[in-house]
């Protein structure tokens, strides 16, 4: 199920903004001062890494909440106001942190099972085709992830496979073969019943893509597999199902769980499961006690001492227990078939591998399963792991504020905010061509041994 990549929603309220659309009336200035603290309260209960930028961070909050106070009082008419909001959730630097100053559409119509003009990201900024070294691989299979043949100057072979995104449904071959399984045709609508139908169809249609490209470049005398996953923004749990494609048996991740309405319900929901019998039960329901005592961390909105460290926080707003990312209390997760891949395994990552992508570099790497080459990832890591998620509406614009219900944790207890740090860094520049960030890259594994 795609967690990390719903569309969560809530019940917007209130008046419209007067920028937003032509005949639409504008609202005073003084309703935005209390949209701008129920910002500041929302992002204090209902953001899983509100902690991580105290504790870690040092972020100055009431630096942060002081500035942009002063921009929304001076600020001239909404466009000024609703960038004064912004410019606090910008200063968080969270990739999954954003606001949603729209309504979403009224009719609420499900999109289509396979949505058009998409390629499963097949080409970041590496250009592998362009690069007079690698040789496609043949084969449906191989196409669906570009994989090929990257021969470097001492002869050795090594197989690449691009994921350019962990979303089922992104994978046009995939999405069609699911919706013939299905019984649908490609444009009908498809609600979220649906849509995981779908999303598991086209799994084992990757899986069984995946398996044979790897097996391929086994036969064409690959020495080392690399698994380019730059520019990949994410997706879904299939992520740690193509982990341990690759590398057999892996202990997945902690999930700390935010103190939240959010997370009671999952737990509730677990509960009333068939078969929800000990000992996960009993796991639950103590994982749902540690949810119950409130934790107030707004006062570090205006008092330094939080953030500069001199004071303590009273409280965590988190439960750092047992769960693990794929909802279980086992450190081993679901059963999956045996790993496929024999080669020493290498993952390429850059500043845009986000969020379930980073997920994968960190299980790899944290488990000793590969290795990882390229630059620092985005830091976006946790999303949305619960159906309800903690998504918060401002009262008074109507706005909707998403952000993290989750904080996963990497095997020494850090949050995987920080970005995964390569065991070999790409010597990248923000000015890089395409082309040249290929050669760079290239020009790395040449050199791995």
């Amino acid at each position: 199920m795609a967690r990390m990549l719903r569309a969560l929603r809530v019940a917007l309220t209130g008046l419209a903004l007067g920028t937003a659309a032509a005949g639409t009336p504008a609202l005073a200035a003084e309703p935005w001062q209390a949209d701008f603290d129920a910002l500041l309260a929302g992002l204090a209960s209902h953001y899983a890494n509100f902690e991580d930028q105290i504790r870690e961070r040092r972020l100055d909050l009431p630096a942060l909440a002081a500035r942009q106070r002063k921009a929304l009082a001076e600020a001239g008419d909404d466009r000024g106001r609703r960038a004064a909001i912004e410019g606090v959730l910008r200063a968080l630097r969270d990739p999954h942190v954003k606001i949603d100053w729209a309504p979403p559409a009224a009719d609420g119509a499900p999109g289509p099972v396979c949505a058009a003009g998409t390629d499963g990201g097949r080409e970041g900024r590496l250009q592998w085709s362009r690069w007079p070294g690698f040789t496609p691989l043949a084969g449906d299979a191989a196409r669906m992830f570009s994989a090929g043949l990257l021969r470097r100057p001492d002869g050795r072979r090594l197989g690449i496979v691009r994921l350019g995104l962990f979303v089922e449904s992104a994978y046009p071959v995939a999405c069609a073969e699911a919706a013939r399984a299905l019984g649908l045709a490609t444009d009908a609508p498809c609600d979220t019943a649906c849509a995981e139908r779908r999303d598991a169809a086209a799994a084992r249609v990757l899986d069984t893509a995946l398996v044979d490209t790897v097996r391929a470049l086994n036969a064409a005398g690959a020495a080392m597999l690399v698994l380019d996953i730059s520019d990949n923004g994410g997706g879904s749990d299939w992520n740690e199902a193509v982990a341990r494609r690759l590398a057999g048996p892996l202990r997945s991740a902690r999930i700390a769980l935010l103190k939240h309405p959010a997370w009671q319900d999952w737990i509730d929901d677990r509960l009333r499961q068939p078969g929800a019998g000990a000992p996960d039960a009993d796991a639950l329901r103590r994982l749902r006690a540690q949810l119950a005592p409130p934790c107030d961390l707004s006062a570090a909105w205006s008092d330094g001492g939080f953030a500069s460290g001199a004071r303590p926080l009273p409280c965590s707003t988190l439960v750092r227990g047992d769960l693990h990312t794929l909802g279980s209390f086992d450190p081993w997760g679901h059963p999956v078939p045996p790993g496929v891949n024999r080669l020493p395994l290498v993952l390429l990552v850059n500043e845009e591998t986000h969020s379930a992508a980073e997920q994968i570099a960190a299980l790899l790497q944290d488990n000793r399963r590969a290795r990882i080459v390229g630059s620092v990832t985005a830091g976006a890591a946790c999303g949305t792991f619960t159906p309800r998620g903690t998504a918060f509406t401002l009262p008074h614009s109507g706005a909707s504020v998403h952000v993290p219900d989750c904080v996963r944790l990497r095997a020494d207890g850090s949050n995987e905010r920080r970005g995964i740090v390569p065991d070999v860094l790409v010597p990248w520049g923000p000015s890089d061509s395409p082309w040249l960030r290929t050669v760079k890259a290239a020009r790395t594994l040449e050199r791995l041994r």
